[in-house]
């Protein structure tokens, strides 16, 4: 019977999906061009932009490109449908490159937005984005308790300064205590931010924490 009902929501759900295409035809996440697959993010020559991380980093591109475009038309533009394609594209390059087993860990936690900072954008892109990657989400494990200064621009001393005690696990977390976590974020660029993340779940008593990024920056 269980079996049945979940066949049948399964198939509603490829209808939905199938519908959805044909009203909303999937379009390149930089330049928004039409796509000819809906398992597609970028077009060819968008995609062409693409740079792979480097070796042994902790993401899947290097930022930059129609990348750089795509991210900011998600998280400036409040274009958040972009997230969807752009998050199962991220998830199938961690596979394919190794970077990270997202499997081997028991939630994925997205680097929290200051609830004023997340009031404003509408919704919180690494959340979004994280929803893609194959794992169950714990998106309130962490809290962000001061509104920092955006990292662009800032030197590393600076970055590091302006994120320190920037965020406490919250009661939520403790259903993670003795768990593996993956704490997520669209880019890394020294670390600074991630660094605090991992720091105060694993106060919190996760057995490990991890980071993971869409892309990484110089």
């Amino acid at each position: 019977m269980l079996g049945g009902v979940r066949r049948l929501w399964g198939l509603a759900g490829g209808l939905v999906d199938g519908l959805l295409e044909v009203a909303f035809p999937p379009r390149c996440v930089a330049c928004g061009a039409l796509l000819h697959g809906a398992g597609d993010a970028f077009c060819f020559p968008c995609g062409e932009t693409l740079v792979p991380a480097p070796e042994g980093a902790r993401a899947a591109w290097a930022y930059g490109g129609q990348l750089a475009v795509a991210l900011e038309r998600l998280k400036y533009g409040r274009q958040d449908w972009i997230a969807r394609p752009l998050g199962r594209l991220w998830g199938a390059a961690v596979a394919a490159a190794a970077r990270a087993d997202v499997s081997a860990y028991d939630a994925i936690v997205p680097v929290p937005l200051h609830p004023a900072r997340q009031a404003r954008r509408g919704f919180n892109q690494a959340a979004l984005l994280a929803a893609a990657l194959g794992a169950p989400v714990a998106p309130r494990a962490l809290r962000r308790v001061r509104d920092t200064r955006p990292q662009v621009g800032l030197s590393r001393a600076d970055r590091a300064a302006n994120v320190a005690g920037a965020f406490r696990a919250t009661g939520a977390a403790a259903a993670l205590a003795g768990r593996r976590v993956l704490v997520v974020d669209d880019v890394f660029t020294t670390g600074a931010t991630l660094g605090e993340c991992t720091a105060a779940l694993r106060t919190a008593g996760a057995a490990a924490a991890d980071v993971l990024a869409l892309a990484v920056a110089e």
